[in-house]
């Protein structure tokens, strides 16, 4: 081989090896991003307990985090803190309609 191919063949090494780098760094952020920033969620402690959709890509949801409750209304771009809810509102029991 010449010059230029072994040029060629050096240089592919160099690029594959900065994509290894960066998926690596890519995966390592993801795996382990939120403990380095400080941000800690327990796995079990955060939940979705209902959602409820209101127009296409537009939602409500009732978020469950260390037994708080907390409605977040959800579009294609954001999400939004609307209020915390009681931990575990008790529903009255339906009256019996069959009169």
């Amino acid at each position: 081989m010449d010059g230029a191919g072994l040029g060629i063949i050096a240089y592919s090494w160099r690029v594959a090896l900065v994509f290894a780098i960066l998926l690596g760094a890519m995966y390592a952020l993801r795996r382990w991003g939120g403990t380095m920033t400080g941000i800690k969620t327990p796995r079990g402690d955060m939940r979705v307990v209902e959602t409820l959709p209101l127009a296409p890509q537009r939602s409500l949801f009732i978020v469950e985090v260390d037994g708080r409750r907390f409605l977040i209304g959800a579009t294609p771009h954001s999400f939004t803190f609307l209020t915390e809810l009681e931990a575990h509102p008790q529903r009255a029991p339906k009256e019996d309609q069959t009169h």
